[in-house]
């Protein structure tokens, strides 16, 4: 523990001695205090927390990655060239040893940067929010300076529902010539489309159960999130809906009358007190426009709570980022392990833009081939490189899938709760799991690596 410690006070020291602490500092600072305020917004919660929230940390997050790589290629891959390392290697240290060090260092930096970069950010939207109407305010800090939980209704097994469709139209009539996947794949978009849509004139009905705690959020107040796509568009771009929360025969049910706009988020605030007696809120959607309405399942309509403070929220936020600046260094002092500054920069930077390519690979998997793809008829024409691109897609696809599982910043900017398992997730999925491979791998290479004056 004391050579990794020595090789960590050195590592910053030298970070410190190279002015990159302080100037980082600076550039922090002056991105998330001065530069929002030049920023124009419309007024409204919702802009004014796209601004601030999602501006402040996407742009902490890219400053702190960006220089993270900078100094974790840069401690290695120079001391290596320069023959520093070679006097480290000389003494009773071993290698694995050094490699841990200059990592540690490194975090320490940058830990403490985002903590700085963090704070400030918070502060500033703390005092820029007194600007705010004071019926924005209250919005402000109702949706979105909170930590809102989210239930959603449980969903159905389409697997089932399609597989006794199927069964019942081979009763209805013959369909021998069908093969049974081909006749599964009709009508399970059949079933879906049963669960989803509403037509002009008729009702959708979800039962949401708020779990074990709802006894606690029964005089809390609550929110409907609503989000639909429709099939044509209307006139003035609007729909006519008409909302029943707490029961059609409830008199003190919530009733009301909305006119709202399809492929993008609305917030419908409710009274407390509707839950029934086993904490399940019943919630009824009439479609009064004159386009089918369809509500996905995945985001199609979620209940939220209130669940904890905004700053423990941000706190947790934060975590999920310093995991990420984790395995940026990792990948950092490993490759500068084996490659020179300019080299180890490149690489890890086309390994961090394939990890945010983690959707395209995924396609790519479920289609099985780079060639294109017809939706309609499920088909395609194929590739001679298939056999080697799609492969390497499903690695890359599985390796991004934990960068890209938790998002801490869209979660902060809408006031939705990052959950204390989202944060071990990325901390063990993230961290621990990439960033130990990485680790391991970095370690082994300079292990058996040949260190000389000229590296």
């Amino acid at each position: 523990m004391q050579e990794i410690r020595f090789i960590a006070t050195l590592t910053v020291q030298s970070a410190l001695r190279m002015r990159f602490a302080q100037m980082l500092s600076a550039v922090l600072l002056l991105s998330v205090i001065v530069l929002p305020s030049l920023i124009r917004h419309n007024g409204t919660a919702k802009m004014f927390a796209q601004v601030l929230v999602t501006y402040s940390l996407s742009l902490i997050t890219a400053l702190l990655a960006i220089s993270t790589l900078w100094l974790a290629c840069a401690a290695m891959a120079n001391d290596l060239e320069g023959g520093q390392l070679q006097m480290l290697v000389c003494k009773p240290i071993s290698r694995w040893r050094i490699w841990l060090g200059k990592w540690i260092g490194i975090m320490v930096v940058q830990i403490g940067l985002l903590i700085l970069a963090g704070t400030a950010a918070y502060a500033a939207l703390e005092w820029q929010a007194r600007e705010l109407p004071p019926g924005e305010q209250e919005k402000l800090r109702r949706e979105i300076l909170v930590s809102r939980g989210e239930r959603r209704e449980p969903s159905p097994d389409l697997t089932r529902d399609a597989t006794l469709l199927a069964e019942k139209r081979r009763k209805e009539r013959p369909l021998n010539n069908v093969p049974q996947d081909v006749l599964l794949k009709e009508v399970a978009s059949e079933v879906r489309a049963l669960h989803e849509t509403v037509a002009p004139g008729y009702r959708r009905w979800w039962v949401v159960d708020l779990g074990p705690q709802a006894e606690v959020r029964r005089n809390k107040p609550i929110s409907l999130r609503v989000q639909f796509h429709a099939a044509h568009a209307s006139a003035d771009g609007l729909f006519r809906t008409v909302w029943i929360v707490g029961g059609d025969n409830n008199p003190k049910a919530f009733r009301q009358e909305l006119h709202l706009g399809a492929g993008v988020e609305h917030e419908i605030p409710l009274p407390p007190g509707l839950l029934d007696a086993q904490g399940k809120l019943d919630i009824l959607c009439e479609n009064r426009a004159a386009a089918t309405l369809l509500f996905r399942m995945e985001d199609g309509l979620a209940v939220l709570f209130p669940e904890g403070s905004f700053l423990a929220n941000y706190a947790r936020g934060l975590t999920v980022i310093a995991c990420w600046i984790a395995l940026v260094a990792a990948l950092g002092v490993t490759a500068g392990v084996f490659l020179s500054f300019p080299v180890a920069t490149v690489l890890v930077v086309s390994l961090f833009l394939a990890g945010l390519s983690g959707e395209t690979f995924a396609e790519v998997v479920r289609e099985g081939t780079i060639a294109s793809f017809d939706n309609e008829t499920g088909r395609s024409e194929g590739s001679l490189f298939d056999g080697f691109f799609v492969p390497m897609a499903k690695v890359f696809s599985y390796l991004s899938r934990p960068v890209e599982s938790v998002s801490p910043i869209a979660a902060l900017s809408t006031g939705r709760r990052i959950p204390w398992v989202q944060v071990l997730q990325a901390a063990g999925q993230v961290s621990l799991a990439l960033g130990g491979m990485t680790a391991v791998a970095g370690m082994l290479i300079l292990t058996r690596r040949e260190i000389s004056r000229t590296g």
